[in-house]
């Protein structure tokens, strides 16, 4: 979305999903109007497309201020998984809002790379024109007889629109695995790395954290990780049923102010799942104590969190109902806070579906590693997935809404 012209919008999924990984292509589409009508374009990235890489993976689309003469310019970066299997980190744009795509530029070839590249996020930066930041990890080539147990994280900016980048600078590297990358940027250019890490087991606390790295350089220098929360690894599953999510998944934005807010899952085998929230006031140096917004006996995966222009924040989730019967019954949920994240409204978006109907995959059903919100002036935009048989004409679909945040409910003595 166009901070600056909310109305336009642009998303990216991935299109023929392959079981073992990766897609055929990638499909963008733009809005010009506030999400009333949508047009489809295939960026030259896949074969299918007009590219050259046989499969590509984890599109994420931003959009920002333009340079020369253009309004906008529409961010798109993914995997490109190369014919040797190798991955390369690319990076396309449009100056046209997401109509048309330009070739993509490699910012980090697998021929460079330390290891197989992962996990890309793209993020614009809406006070500076032109300006984009990538954050991704490289895992590398494991020893013989030895597991891959840890990867390094690497950062790259735009300043030009996306035709060059600067050369990958490491974030985070600590002989542990991080997970899911997720940038931010404050007005004053400050820059924020945030993702999940699976540290080595030992003492009593829980092994996993969410933590976050500062850089007030543009991202030349990355100062240590402080721990935003602390929670315990689970993958997300009903008895016999297992679903391509788990609790490394979690959302970033940036708050009015200097301030930063995630949201993180934490689904027990045992117990309540829930959502949790938590917030900082003073550029991440700090952090407040967890926040409940839902917690219930249905299992939530794929969270999201962004803030809209007023300060209201907004989640986004998918939750199973628990209950026995056959498939597994799934909703899409959203909730609102018009107060910072004291109080939650919880709402309904859609669903039952099926999930046992998403595309399949080796580790289970598969709806996607994102999905999308964003703030508006008054309100949140919503984007996701579901499968048949709620779309109708294919076996799934990306769907959009809108949401305005409703005031907090006051209780009387």
């Amino acid at each position: 979305m166009d901070p600056a012209d909310p109305a336009r919008m642009v998303a990216a999924w991935q299109q023929d999903r392959i079981f073992g990984g990766g897609a055929l292509g990638i499909v963008t589409a733009a809005s010009a109007d506030g999400g009333f009508s949508w047009r489809r374009s295939t960026p030259p990235l896949s074969v299918c497309s007009g590219g050259s890489y046989p499969r590509v993976s984890d599109p994420v689309a931003s959009v920002g201020p333009g340079v020369g003469g253009s309004p906008i310019v529409a961010f798109l970066s993914a995997i490109g998984v190369r014919a040797d299997r190798r991955t390369d980190v690319i990076a396309s744009t449009s100056t046209d809002g997401g109509a048309n795509w330009n070739p993509p530029v490699v910012v980090r070839s697998a021929d460079d790379a330390i290891g197989g590249t992962d996990k890309e996020w793209l993020h614009t930066d809406s006070n500076r024109p032109g300006t984009a930041f990538l954050v991704w990890v490289e895992f590398p080539k494991p020893k013989a007889g030895e597991p891959r147990v840890f990867d390094v994280a690497f950062f790259s900016r735009t300043d030009d629109a996306g035709r060059t980048w600067s050369a990958p600078a490491e974030v985070y590297g600590a002989l542990t695995e991080t997970q899911f990358h997720q940038s931010a940027v404050l007005p004053d250019g400050t820059l924020y790395d945030a993702f999940t890490e699976l540290r080595p087991r030992g003492g009593n606390g829980p092994a996993e954290r969410i933590a976050v790295s500062r850089s007030a350089d543009g991202g030349r220098t990355w100062g240590p990780a402080v721990t935003a929360a602390d929670f315990t690894y689970s993958i997300v599953e009903r008895p016999g049923q297992r679903i391509r999510a788990d609790s490394l998944q979690f959302g970033l934005t940036s708050t009015p102010g200097d301030g930063l807010a995630v949201l993180w899952i934490e689904d027990p085998t045992l117990g309540d799942h829930r959502v949790l929230f938590a917030r900082s006031g003073d550029e991440g140096r700090t952090w407040s104590a967890p926040t409940v917004i839902t917690s219930g006996q249905g299992a939530v995966f794929v969270p999201q969190l962004a803030s809209a222009n007023r300060g209201s924040l907004g989640a986004l989730w998918y939750e199973v109902e628990p209950t026995a019967g056959p498939g597994l019954p799934t909703d899409v949920w959203f909730a609102s806070s018009a107060d910072g994240g004291a109080h939650w409204d919880r709402q309904h978006v859609a669903g039952p579906f099926d999930l046992d109907r998403a595309a399949p995959s080796p580790e289970g059903d598969f709806v996607g590693d994102y999905q999308g919100l964003a703030g508006l002036p008054d309100g949140f935009v919503l984007l996701w997935s579901m499968p048949h048989p709620l779309p109708r004409t294919s076996p799934a679909t990306v769907f959009f809404t809108a949401a305005r945040p409703r005031p907090p409910v006051l209780r009387l003595p």
